[in-house]
């Protein structure tokens, strides 16, 4: 057997995955087996490579997810907001410009968020800012990089990131919904605003 028919069966046999719980429970148990695998072709293509680093290009190279080089608007103005620092003054004002546009119960597609390169004008430009607050660069807020984070709360919680055991309840949230073209998950490419 070969290396992409193996994975095409467990892709498969995944899809197809049955349970007596919800609906809900087996998206869930899917997407930790779809991380999962990944992870696997992930690490056996760049085996030398950190586990982000590896699941990042790997998304990068293969995935064909033309959001995945996008920054995400919701996170990028929570971080702003928590970066005062005025030499970020008007790519703050440029983001929430840009969130304002959205309507808050909205679903946003991640095309509508902006270009790596369209951010990149906007930061600081000087070694000093390179990145906000202490340990967060631009990169970060990348959708691919997002997925590691994402995935990261599927893997090692147990849960979906953004959603504790109280997620039942209604409550205003901003999450991300991970999803790619190697169509192994069946989630919305979207942000989520509102209830």
């Amino acid at each position: 057997m070969t290396f992409a028919v193996y994975f095409a069966s467990q892709i498969d046999i995944i899809s197809k995955l049955q349970n007596s719980h919800s609906t809900k429970a087996n998206e869930f148990l899917q997407e930790i087996l779809f991380a999962t695998i990944l992870d696997s072709m992930s690490r056996t293509v760049f085996p030398n490579k950190g586990n982000r680093d590896r699941f990042v290009e790997f998304l990068k190279k293969f995935s064909a997810w033309k959001e995945g080089n996008h920054i995400s608007l919701p996170h990028l103005v929570q971080l702003l907001k928590k970066a005062p620092d005025p030499s970020f003054e008007k790519l703050r004002r440029y983001a929430n410009l840009q969130i304002d546009k959205w309507g808050s119960s909205e679903i946003i597609l991640l095309n509508r968020d902006p270009s790596f390169e369209e951010i990149r004008k906007l930061w600081p430009s000087n070694n000093e800012h390179r990145f906000a607050l202490g340990k967060v660069e631009l990169e970060s807020l990348q959708h691919w990089h997002l997925a590691y984070t994402y995935r990261n709360g599927l893997v090692h919680e147990f849960r979906t990131p953004g959603r504790g055991p109280e997620s039942e309840k209604k409550a205003f949230r901003i999450t991300f919904q991970s999803s790619s073209t190697i169509k192994i998950q069946k989630s919305i490419n979207a942000h989520r605003l509102g209830n």
